[in-house]
């Protein structure tokens, strides 16, 4: 009797398993038929995860499955669904008849550990993102003339602080994926832990999330402790320098806006959104300046270009003002050419219900991935798309292509209505930054050698190796202590 009950027993357990097995199935493989084709050798588990392994950048590999499979295919990072878009085609789909499907975003570690619990604009969802689109829209109003001044002196207090004597002419200033400082170490780190995760799954499917308690993971947490103290430390500056009375509004930075800016509708603590979004705002405008720095050093031709630009327009008496930047197109030019070749994808979305997509049926929290590596080298749009080209902006068919995601061919920052909410106003400030780059100091390596171009590992596509440049100042001495 004894062994006829273990029987039974050992029956129902291996049926609920059976039961559980094909559930599991019909759960992740429904209508196959009408899903976007997929990669064949999903492992149990870890789903194609083993696809982008070390032997080839991720970036390279979603390259390539995109020429095999077509412009939308899928993959299973762990148990969840994943689909991936590479054609201007599809990207106007996802962003104009689905843009309300595709409206979330998923939850990370990365937005857990770094942002503050998904407490910055890119990871929140609901209504606590469309207060926070609010809050960007009042903090940072559009183009702003005293807002152009407050960078002007803000670059200048930098530069005050680097040369102010004769003996330090002349000096190597080391970038880590952004720059230098205590700031950007920390920085460089969180590079490191984010762009390093291939496993990309969401909570709480992903292979990803398994370990929580060591790897990068483990890291995260570390890091963003660190992070949470330099920024803190900010943002008690701007405090007692308020509560003294001693802030003036033109030297008002994007802390005090976002300080003055944030009410009471926020559950969320202010000092949490702003520290929030100073980590988000950084990533990939230090990623995408970094490079093109590196390009730069390698094509001097582009370079003497853009400072002869300058000195037509602005001369050598005075550094580029904002007011400047509409009369220096080659440099918004040189601008726009990185974000057209290095970076890999945005910020994934969730669908928030059944969709199509290109004919096919995407279920109800497939995350959608947009390969802006493969799209802006889509060949149809983009004659040599590897070479550094600021001049196919100005005469090769591109001239009127901005940023904003008018071009369904090139939206570095995103389209739709999960877009950057602040695009023109970080563009200027990354223009600016360029601009006194370029005006203010020759550009050279340790023995002249070319800047490697090597990829490091990450969907932000960071460098590889630290970047290392030696800035020789070229303008008068005076313009360095303003």
């Amino acid at each position: 009797m004894a062994v006829f009950a273990a029987d039974m027993g050992a029956t129902v357990a291996a049926v609920i398993f059976i039961v559980l097995l094909f559930n599991l199935w019909r759960k992740y493989h429904r209508n196959s038929a009408q899903s976007p084709p997929q990669p064949s050798g999903a492992l149990p588990i870890i789903g194609h995860l083993h696809l982008l392994g070390a032997e080839s950048h991720i970036a390279h590999t979603l390259a390539n499955l995109a020429d095999k499979y077509g412009p939308v295919f899928t993959l299973w990072l762990g148990m969840q669904r994943v689909v991936v878009v590479s054609s201007r085609e599809a990207v106007f789909e996802c962003f104009t008849s689905n843009d309300k499907s595709f409206a979330n975003r998923p939850k990370f570690s990365a937005g857990e550990h770094l942002v503050y619990d998904h407490a910055s604009f890119g990871f929140t969802n609901g209504p606590y993102w469309r207060e926070m689109r609010k809050l960007h829209r009042r903090a940072v109003p559009g183009d702003d003339d005293e807002r152009a001044e407050s960078s002007d002196q803000s670059l200048g207090r930098e530069d005050d602080a680097q040369h102010n004597s004769e003996d330090d002419r002349r000096e190597t200033v080391r970038k880590r994926r952004g720059g230098g400082g205590e700031f950007q170490e920390t920085y460089s780190r969180v590079h490191c832990v984010v762009g390093g995760v291939r496993a990309v799954g969401c909570d709480p499917n992903s292979i990803a999330e398994m370990d929580r308690s060591s790897g990068p993971f483990k890291n995260m947490k570390r890091v963003s402790k660190e992070l949470d103290g330099i920024i803190g430390k900010w943002i008690d500056e701007h405090m007692q320098r308020r509560g003294k009375g001693e802030e003036r509004k033109e030297e008002q930075d994007f802390i005090d806006l976002m300080l003055s800016a944030i009410d009471d509708k926020f559950t969320t603590p202010k000092l949490t959104i702003i520290k929030a979004t100073v980590v988000e705002a950084s990533t990939q405008t230090s990623v995408h300046l970094t490079w093109l720095l590196s390009l730069l050093v390698n094509n001097k031709h582009v370079l003497n270009l853009a400072r002869q630009e300058i000195a037509d327009n602005v001369g050598n008496q005075r550094w580029v003002q904002e007011s400047d930047l509409n009369n220096l197109p080659y440099l918004h030019a040189i601008i726009k050419n990185p974000y057209a070749s290095i970076l890999l994808c945005p910020l994934p979305h969730e669908a928030v219900q059944d969709c199509r997509l290109a004919g096919y049926l995407i279920p109800k929290g497939t995350l959608l991935f947009v390969n802006l590596r493969k799209l802006h080298r889509d060949p149809r749009y983009w004659p040599e798309p590897d070479r550094f080209l600021p001049e196919r902006f100005l005469t090769m068919g591109h001239a009127q292509v901005d940023v904003t995601g008018q071009q369904y061919e090139y939206i570095p920052f995103g389209m739709g209505r999960r877009s950057c909410p602040r695009t023109t106003f970080a563009m200027q400030v990354s223009s600016l930054a360029v601009a006194r780059l370029i005006q203010g100091f020759d550009f050279a390596t340790a023995g002249d050698v070319p800047v490697d171009m090597a990829e490091g590992i990450g969907i932000t596509m960071p460098r590889a190796n630290p970047l290392e440049v030696l800035l020789t100042p070229r303008l008068p001495s005076q313009l360095y202590g303003q």
